[in-house]
This record gives structure tokens, sequence and C-alpha cells, in this order.
């Protein structure tokens, strides 16, 4: 609630591209945070990676994940505000408007969300934190490329 308020206070200065772009990063830097680098190398060992400055320990995954859901939740009221003023009138009206199919592709990325990261424990457990990190941080960036090479077509 505070970060919805806080996104509301800023909605008025800043216009909803700006924020979006905004929080994205903020999303983004939260992924990055995840991302454990001391699995990359050739030293590869059974256990978790002690003594490594740049392995994921505790604080560090907490950081990550906080700023990662608050960024990428944030961004959701944002998108959904871009979408309510861009949405042609026709979707807007009846049972089958522009909030239902919003509601609905919703459900359907939660459920294929759900798919994908039990695919990626069954290909291994151990580097599961990587194999969902590392596509998110790339699904962010691509994202953010998107809103900053086509978000004129976004500003209203």
């Amino acid at each position: 609630i505070p970060i919805s308020t806080t996104v509301g206070f800023l909605s008025h200065h800043y216009n909803d591209r700006q924020l979006l772009v905004g929080l994205l990063c903020i999303g983004t830097l939260g992924t990055l945070l995840l991302v454990d680098f001391s699995d990359f190398g050739n030293d590869y060992k059974d256990g978790y990676n002690d003594g490594y400055w740049y392995s994921v320990g505790p604080s560090r995954y907490v950081c990550g994940i906080i700023l990662e859901f608050c960024g990428y939740q944030a961004a959701q009221s944002v998108v959904l505000s871009i979408l309510s003023k861009v949405v042609p009138l026709s979707l807007a009206k009846g049972t089958f408007n522009s909030g239902f199919i919003a509601t609905s592709i919703t459900t359907l990325a939660r459920a294929n969300g759900d798919v994908f990261i039990t695919i990626m424990g069954l290909v291994s457990i151990r580097q599961l934190l990587n194999l969902l990190a590392v596509p998110s941080v790339l699904l962010s960036l691509f994202s953010l490329m998107l809103s900053q090479f086509h978000g004129h077509k976004l500003s209203v």
C-alpha cells in the first residue's frame, strides 16, 4: 500500500511513461541482485558458494526480492493506467471489456509462470535462482527497451 500511495503521489508530478521506466529500473535492479554470479565460474561445488563476495546471501536475496516485488507491483498499476488511456472506446464497454481482458491475461501469465518455475526446478534445483533470475533480467531489459523506443505511443 505505501508503494501504491507513493506512485499515486508521483503520478501528479511525472507522466506515466517516466514512472514506468523508473519502476522497471527498480525491478530490474532487484532482479540483478538475485543473479548469483558465483555460479558462472568453473569451480563448481555441491554446496552453497560461501566465501565469494559476489554470491547471493540472505541479505542480498531479501533486498533483491523487495526491490523486485515493489518495482513490478507498482509498474503494474502504471501499466493499467496507460491501458485505460489508450484503449479504444469499443473495448471500454460491455462484458468483454479491457478490464476483463487484462485480468484474464494476468491470470494466464501467472499460471504460465508457475509452469516455468516447475520446469526450471526440474532442470536443476541447484541453479534454480539463476534459471529464474537471468530470463527475468532479460525480459526486464527488453521491456525497458520497448518503453524507451515506443514510449511516444504511450504518452497521452
